[in-house]
């Protein structure tokens, strides 16, 4: 008996302790990096001291999605670079709280979205490829390289589209998605 009311509070205390409100959401003061618990949680960025940027490696940002994948703590003042292929699970940003910069589809490289972004600019800095399986608000979008856009089924980009050089960069809109802004 000793040994079951042993075993059930031991269950009970791992199930407590392994729920996803308790789990810990990465702080990142500016400048820094995705780290475990940000691959896992999401991250929360804070303005620090210098150049506010983000570096997010080839490693995915919330995979528990629970919650926005990444948040910044004033608008319009950080940069997130994506050096590698990943997957954010979350809202990136929020309404009225915006990203200043994303740069992401450095050539050989898919960065997907799951979840709203709301940045000012985004960039496809190569010929990789950028997904977005939410919207994309406001977002002045821009083909630095010979890269890709897929815009998810329903979702909208709610800014103008251009490309460094012409004739390069490519945009997919899936069923139902629309581009409200300038493309070219």
């Amino acid at each position: 008996m000793k040994k079951q009311l042993l075993c059930a509070c031991f269950v009970a205390f791992i199930s407590i302790w392994a729920m996803p409100g308790l789990a810990q959401r990465q702080v990142v003061a500016l400048p820094g990096a995705v780290g475990p618990a940000g691959v896992v949680n999401g991250v929360d960025t804070v303005s620090g001291g210098g150049p506010n940027t983000l570096a997010v490696g080839t490693q995915n940002v919330n995979t528990n999605g629970i919650g926005a994948g990444i948040t910044t703590s004033a608008s319009g003042t950080a940069t997130i670079n994506f050096g590698g292929t990943s997957t954010v699970t979350g809202a990136v940003g929020a309404p009225g709280i915006l990203f200043s910069v994303i740069n992401a589809g450095a050539t050989g490289t898919t960065v997907t979205f799951n979840g709203a972004v709301f940045a000012t600019t985004y960039n496809v800095t190569g010929t990789g490829t950028i997904n977005f399986n939410g919207s994309v608000v406001p977002g002045a979008g821009n083909f630095a390289g010979d890269g890709f856009i897929n815009l998810g089924a329903g979702n909208t980009i709610a800014g103008a589209l251009i490309t460094a050089t012409a004739g390069t960069g490519t945009l997919t809109l899936n069923t139902g998605s629309t581009v409200t802004g300038a493309i070219g």
